[in-house]
């Protein structure tokens, strides 16, 4: 049975216009985006917990990544 092809407006669609060579439709990039700000605002609050539970580290790690960036 083969596989149903994904329409355009989904982040499968826009992975295939990429693989193809071709310029996403606005759909497509519009799907992407979506998925992209819905991954970093995850990735945002999973921080802020990690930071509060473990509050110390979060201050030693972010400290250390500040000195390695040169920022004082």
């Amino acid at each position: 049975m083969a596989r149903e092809i994904a329409p355009c407006g989904t982040r499968s669609a826009y992975s295939r216009h990429l693989r193809r060579g071709e310029t996403p439709c606005q759909p497509c990039r519009d799907a992407n985006a979506a998925f992209s700000r819905a991954r970093n605002l995850a990735r945002q609050r999973a921080w802020v917990r990690l930071a509060r539970r473990y509050p110390d580290e979060y201050r030693a790690l972010y400290a250390e990544e500040l000195e390695k960036a040169g920022v004082r």
